[in-house]
């Protein structure tokens, strides 16, 4: 299930509100007014039976449908709990992602920069140590922004939509980030008159650990994907490993990230068999 929960504005917020998005059971999205209300009449009658009657008539309103593969992320163990520094400190990391990748062409720093701590580390998909160090990770990251921005400019890439981030806060205290980018770049081709290539949908997810202070110590990578398709664990490692590297281009076109990405598709078809190298 989805709930929405809405906050006071006073200077210690309370939940005013509890506004339920949404019930999916076994893949079925739940929209039926009258089972919600005999669902809750039930609660309130605090009878078991009742209740447990309830719930075998939403089973077999939804029939037979695939069980869900992925839930279980939005209860928080009573072992994760947190001070109420570190969990202010989790909820402005939380609101800082959203606010920070929805405009990430126009970064100048790290995504919430002011919550990391000094020995974060950055790690790749294959759990390898790519930067460590808040200068380190700054460095990684602000090449990767330079260069966007480098190449949205020279419009040698285009963005067809705002960047869409997703954050979750994971049970085990982990906040997770999956991150989609919908490019368009042009094609090098003399006879194409600069023509955008197809859209290109790139995701990438990635964790971020807290320590007990609320200051984040680690952004790990969990994939890339490029068009759905996974693209070889080592692609965002030698990716890393390039901006650091003293002989990397720092151009104002952006053509390093454009490399970049091109080499990411060009590493996902080669991992699906379907690179024309002949042609």
């Amino acid at each position: 299930g989805k709930d929405k929960y809405t906050l006071s504005s006073s200077e210690n917020p309370l939940v005013d509100q509890v506004n339920q998005v949404e019930l999916i059971v076994r893949g079925t999205k739940v929209e039926d007014p009258d089972w919600f209300r005999q669902f809750f009449s039930a609660v309130k009658m605090g009878s078991n039976t009742v209740g447990a009657d309830v719930l075998m008539d939403l089973f077999q309103q939804v029939g037979t449908s695939p069980a869900p593969t992925n839930g279980g992320n939005l209860s928080v163990s009573a072992e994760s709990s947190l001070n109420e520094s570190a969990a202010v400190s989790i909820y402005g990391i939380l609101t800082g992602l959203h606010r920070d990748l929805a405009k990430l062409p126009t970064l100048s720093s790290p995504p919430v920069a002011e919550y990391l701590a000094p020995s974060i580390e950055l790690k790749g998909s294959l759990n390898e140590v790519l930067a460590r160090g808040q200068l380190s990770y700054k460095v990684v990251i602000g090449v990767a922004l330079a260069s966007l921005r480098g190449a949205l400019q020279s419009e040698r890439i285009a963005l067809e939509q705002p960047p869409k981030p997703t954050i979750t806060f994971e049970a085990d205290g982990k906040i997770r980030v999956d991150l989609v980018l919908q490019l368009r770049l042009k094609t090098p081709l003399p006879a194409a008159n600069n023509a955008l290539l197809p859209i290109q949908k790139l995701q990438l997810s990635s964790f971020y650990q807290t320590n007990r202070d609320g200051m984040i110590v680690e952004h790990s990578i969990i994939e890339t994907r490029v068009n759905g398709r996974l693209t070889p664990g080592d692609v965002v490692s030698r990716f890393v490993k390039s901006s650091l590297s003293p002989d990397t281009k720092r151009d104002q076109e952006g053509s390093w990230f454009v490399q970049s990405v091109l080499d990411t598709i060009s590493s996902r078809t080669r991992s699906f068999g379907l690179d024309q190298t002949d042609e």
